[in-house]
């Protein structure tokens, strides 16, 4: 009984991601942070489960999980020009672990196959340095420059051929699908949140839009004191 209830909702999810896509078709707006949206969202009784697609400290405290499609250019500028800071002040010194799932916006017709490419690298164990690589090259998504790219990330060339024609669909959509449950709409969205020690994460913050670097570095750092102040009540 819960295995089919936990079925429908996920159809119902990819329902309404499959309908924001045939709404862009129409051509529907974009859907972007209002001005009068709060930088930070505080987030209560909603968790997710870990990813695979992580780096940093996996017993960290804290994690973010960052939204992004490789075709946004909100979220190619984040990578590029804000990330670096972030993982120097937060990753690289253990405080928190970093994962990144896909969520292709509809009307960014390329983002699902550089998300599937993506996926590709994964199973040739070079995930992050494609993931860089399209983040810096958005403007050579297309299938040739998607094989470029693996070609650069030093991937066998007939390798990622097949499995690129086989498809990573699924992958991109469980992530987007995710997503979708968790209140994600546009990217990049940021979702922090508390580790435990069963696997899932206690989400606490939520951050929408290509924000300042000293809106994500206070929501991190709220979310580390909640977490220091949950562990010494025993919690």
């Amino acid at each position: 009984m819960v295995t089919l209830f936990a079925g429908v909702i996920t159809l119902v999810l990819l329902a309404r991601l499959e309908w924001r896509q045939y709404q862009y078709a129409k051509g529907a707006p974009a859907i972007v942070a209002a001005a009068d949206t709060p930088a930070v969202e505080l987030v209560h009784g909603l968790e997710t489960t870990r990813s695979t697609k992580r780096r940093g400290n996996d017993h960290a405290k804290v994690v973010v999980i960052e939204y992004a499609d490789f075709e946004c250019p909100y979220c190619g500028r984040y990578a590029r020009d804000t990330f670096p800071t972030l993982g120097a002040e937060f990753i690289d010194t253990g405080l928190v672990s970093y994962e990144f799932r896909h969520f292709p916006i509809p009307g960014h017709s390329r983002a699902q196959r550089a998300g599937e490419a993506a996926e590709c690298a994964r199973d040739d164990g070079r995930y992050w340095q494609m993931h860089e690589r399209l983040f810096a090259h958005q403007d050579l998504l297309s299938e040739v420059g998607l094989r470029q790219h693996a070609r650069a990330v030093g991937m066998d060339s007939e390798r990622f051929d097949a499995c690129l024609s086989n498809g990573k669909r699924d992958a991109v959509m469980t992530d987007a699908v995710e997503g979708a449950r968790l209140g994600v709409m546009s990217t990049p969205t940021f979702i922090i949140g508390k580790a435990t020690e069963g696997g899932a994460i206690e989400i606490t913050h939520k951050v929408v839009g290509a924000r300042e670097y000293g809106v994500l570095r206070g929501a991190l750092r709220d979310a580390l004191r909640r977490a220091d102040d949950k562990q010494a009540n025993g919690s």
